[in-house]
């Protein structure tokens, strides 16, 4: 058994470079509120040079952890309140079809702009619109502080409803350690406690060394007083992108497998979404039948 203490949170949300959008004499009432919308506007700033909007192609936890909010928003999960999959419905199938539709309409790379470096793609014109997270900010402020470049919600499908992913590292202490009581107690007094140490110590980590949401209220309240999310930026990551935020699932490896192996095959091998959505809905539940574990959030 492991017992942890968040010291961050980190929300998705679709960055876009202001100078391309200005290029194409575009506002922010052009923002778009739904899928449909961000798929449009991606194919109309696509260039052979540059892609229209990143979708996360490298199989992995991290492509599944951007892939989660846009399977939210359509009502569907991995694994339902009654302890079966509910990963072959239409809000996972229609999920998976949205990446590959990025990559069919050919506005979403098959590997990622600049290695995988937003900002630089942003500063040089490779990418117009990329869904990442908030610790992006950080790396603009001290690598590209000249960089243009805005954020928006996670559009949403039609009939679903705004949702985001909250990552993030935690302090972790096992209760099968060497000295269990010394590991939680340390935890605690690091990140936990209310102690003014412990509280600014979290608002430091989200506010000056990163550019992260703080799981505390009053580390929050503390890097909110001193100016940590007085930039419009990390204001409307705070203000308008955070309370749409769920934490990140605990999808045991085989779950995690099923859901990263449907997302590969619908985005890059071109599977129907409906038959990969089958797939893994029949593979997380024959797991499901003799999981023991703890439960499945």
């Amino acid at each position: 058994m492991f017992y942890a203490l968040p010291m961050e949170q980190e929300p998705l949300a679709i960055y876009y470079s202001e100078k391309v959008w200005e290029d194409a004499h575009l506002s922010e009432g052009d923002i778009p509120k739904t899928w449909d919308a961000m798929l449009e506007l991606a194919a109309k700033l696509e260039t052979k040079d540059r892609a229209g909007l990143v979708f996360e192609p490298g199989q992995g936890y991290f492509q599944n952890f951007t892939w989660y909010p846009w399977m939210w928003q359509g009502g569907a999960d991995a694994v339902g309140g009654d302890g079966k999959s509910a990963f072959d419905t239409k809000g996972a199938i229609q999920a998976l079809q949205l990446f590959q539709d990025g990559v069919v309409k050919g506005v979403s790379p098959r590997t990622n702009p600049a290695a995988g470096d937003l900002p630089a793609a942003l500063d040089k014109g490779q990418a117009a619109m990329w869904q990442s997270g908030i610790w992006n900010v950080a790396d603009f402020r001290l690598r590209l502080p000249k960089t243009r470049y805005g954020i928006f919600r996670l559009p949403t499908p039609s009939g679903g409803r705004y949702a985001t992913i909250a990552g993030g590292w935690a302090f972790v202490a096992n209760k099968n350690g060497r000295n269990p009581e010394a590991a939680a107690k340390f935890c605690v007094e690091a990140v936990g406690s209310m102690d003014p140490a412990s509280v600014k110590r979290v608002a430091d980590w989200c506010t000056v060394a990163k550019s992260d949401i703080s799981p505390r209220k009053s580390a929050l309240d503390l890097g909110t007083a001193r100016g940590g999310y007085s930039t419009p930026i990390m204001k409307q990551f705070k203000d308008d992108i955070y309370p749409g935020t769920r934490g990140e699932p605990r999808y045991p490896p085989v779950i995690y497998k099923a859901i990263s192996d449907a997302i590969q095959n619908t985005m890059l091998a071109g599977h129907k979404a409906a038959d990969e959505a089958e797939i893994a809905g029949a593979s997380i539940d024959a797991y499901l039948k003799s999981y023991e574990g703890a439960k499945i959030l």
